[in-house]
């Protein structure tokens, strides 16, 4: 450490102790800063100081506890700014193992993004087959972490990909919610603790009042209490959506009242807010309404890989904790071709998505 560091550390050490316990000491302020400014010096006009051995040690004792704090005040202002990366992963991307491996030395953690269709309309009976083959894919993803020695408690659970859920019905066994419900305590028996679900939509027929009374409960008893939710702000896909105009949707001022005095927290998605300054934007706005955002999803229309010079930007901000790349495609594949077939030949080999994972990294790590 240079001199100017040990003397940073000396000033805030001083400080601390000047500003607390030495009040009471047999040491004045004006006195003790004159200690501190010539500490080296009172050993050779011991005969003038008369200090006797009781009063050096404690003095010693002071001086190495202004050390002490002094290095920890400097410790935590020189703390930088450091998020964490995740990305996406599918079942598919565990039978690369140079690619797990990769992302293991790189610390990218995992959030797990499931396959497995489900229906837009639910019966009791499709929802069960549903319900069973997304288990059956939870176990897989277990089995795999084990076998790579990911700690499964540190991984991420995506609902199932893309959709977004209408949760007001009289039927809870035939719902999207009762079908996310399900596969999250199936989950937590796993192991997982960490889970993320968009924003459900609802019906205008509906009384609005009621629908909102109605999803803040389900939102409430949607995780056991020791798991950790967060709650995707789904805005630009509702667009798209068919019947849009017959349905509600729990974004902007809505999304507030959905997640006001709730244990879970919002999450920010760059494209569903509408881009990188929208995104800064929409987590200032929902910040000044007192809610924590820590975690951001990044990607593009059609889950296009953000440019490093995107990432860059947000990090300006200093205000998400997780950043976890949600690109997978390439340029050339249609987005419409992968949620049709779920096939792997639209997905970015892992050589380049691996080689635009550390340039994100790299971002990260420079601040």
């Amino acid at each position: 450490m240079s001199s100017l560091g040990i003397g940073s550390i000396m000033r805030n050490g001083f400080g601390i102790l000047s500003r607390g316990f030495l009040n009471r000491s047999f040491v004045s302020h004006r006195s003790f800063f004159s200690l501190s400014n010539n500490f080296f010096s009172f050993s050779s006009n011991a005969n003038n100081q008369r200090f006797t051995s009781f009063n050096r040690r404690r003095i010693f004792n002071i001086i190495g506890s202004g050390l002490i704090l002094g290095a920890m005040a400097y410790s935590m202002r020189s703390k930088k700014y450091q998020p964490q990366l995740y990305t996406s992963i599918t079942l598919y991307d565990f039978s690369d193992t140079d690619y797990i491996e990769r992302l293991k030395k790189s610390n990218i953690g995992l959030e797990l993004a499931l396959l497995s269709k489900i229906s837009d309309n639910f019966d009791a009976d499709q929802s069960e087959e549903e319900l069973d083959a997304l288990k059956k894919e939870m176990s897989s993803f277990k089995d795999h972490l084990e076998k790579n020695k990911i700690p499964i408690s540190k991984v991420r659970v995506h609902q199932p990909g893309g959709y977004t859920f209408y949760w007001f019905s009289d039927d809870n066994n035939a719902s999207g919610y009762h079908v996310l419900k399900q596969l999250f305590s199936h989950c937590h028996e796993l192991g997982f603790r960490s889970f993320i679900i968009h924003s459900p939509y609802g019906g205008l027929r509906v009384n609005p009042k009621e629908e909102l009374a109605n999803y803040r409960e389900k939102l409430t008893a949607l995780v056991p209490q020791d798991a950790f939710l967060e709650v995707e702000e789904i805005s630009t896909s509702n667009k798209n959506l068919k019947d849009k105009e017959s349905l509600r949707f729990y974004e902007g001022d809505l999304f507030v009242q959905l997640m006001r005095d709730q244990k879970s927290i919002p999450l920010l998605d760059s494209y569903e807010a509408g881009g990188c300054q929208k995104t800064i934007d929409r987590r200032n706005d929902l910040a000044s309404q007192g809610f924590e955002i820590q975690s951001l999803h990044l990607h593009r229309e059609k889950h296009k890989f953000l440019q490093p010079n995107e990432i860059r930007f947000l990090l300006k901000f200093k205000c998400f904790s997780r950043f976890i790349n949600e690109g997978f495609l390439t340029e050339e594949t249609s987005f419409e071709e992968f949620c049709r077939t779920k096939s792997v030949k639209c997905v970015m080999p892992h050589e380049e998505k691996t080689g635009i994972l550390e340039s994100y990294k790299e971002v990260i790590d420079n601040g």
